[in-house]
């Protein structure tokens, strides 16, 4: 999966790509699969935001394969999610 310009390993188990419309105000692609499709994205929804996402970034070293060249922790993964939201967790 390409977040931003690097790759990087996720679980993923055949979950949805996601709506790739630029039409919509409130939409901000996060994240896509190898072959383009939306992986995680931003959407606005009522006052706020919510991010949806294909893949699971929540899955930690006992899901995958932690010495995955470019593996980053589900931690990791989660805060930099969360930060598309505006919440910067320690």
């Amino acid at each position: 999966m390409k977040w931003y310009i690097k790759q990087e390993p996720f679980y993923y188990q055949d979950g949805p790509y996601l709506n790739n419309t630029t039409s919509n105000a409130g939409f901000q692609a996060i994240a896509y699969y190898d072959n383009g499709d939306v992986a995680i994205a931003r959407y606005k929804y009522g006052e706020g935001h919510v991010i949806l996402s294909g893949p699971h970034p929540e899955a930690d070293e006992t899901w995958i394969d932690a010495r995955v060249a470019g593996n980053t922790t589900a931690e990791s993964k989660m805060k930099r999610i969360l930060s598309y939201l505006g919440i910067n967790k320690r």
